[in-house]
């Protein structure tokens, strides 16, 4: 029986195996607008005026709504984000994207704390735990 292993190695972005802050994921979320799967709209701003972003993908009748960085200092889930969209971006996954985007609207946003993010701390710039 054949398998259909993903070799999930080559998804990874680069430049997020160390911190990951608001300037440096700017790129991305510009990369994103390009790219017809996604719709990107700028949500709100943070105290500290930097710009939150939300992502949307897929028309599904299932909404999901997903963040990331709620925690600044916790990027994991942003890092896990950008994953998901080389994933899905990916030519040779248009099965699974079919798959998901049918049946899915996942509205994401990237780095909910951008200012505690900048900062290296888990709070926002008010010194709220926005958990």
């Amino acid at each position: 029986m054949k398998t259909n292993r993903i070799d999930f190695e080559k998804f990874l972005t680069a430049g997020l195996d160390k911190r990951v802050t608001h300037k440096i994921i700017l790129p991305l979320i510009e990369k994103l607008r390009k790219n017809k799967l996604f719709s990107v709209k700028k949500i709100g701003k943070s105290f500290e005026k930097r710009d939150i972003f939300s992502v949307t993908f897929g028309e599904g009748k299932t909404k999901v709504l997903a963040w990331t960085q709620m925690h600044g200092d916790e990027p994991t889930a942003t890092r896990a984000f950008f994953d998901f969209v080389n994933f899905i971006s990916h030519e040779k996954n248009s099965e699974i994207r079919t798959y998901l985007s049918q049946r899915l609207t996942i509205k994401f946003i990237p780095m909910l704390n951008p200012d505690g993010a900048e900062s290296s701390i888990r709070y926002n710039a008010l010194g709220i735990d926005i958990n």
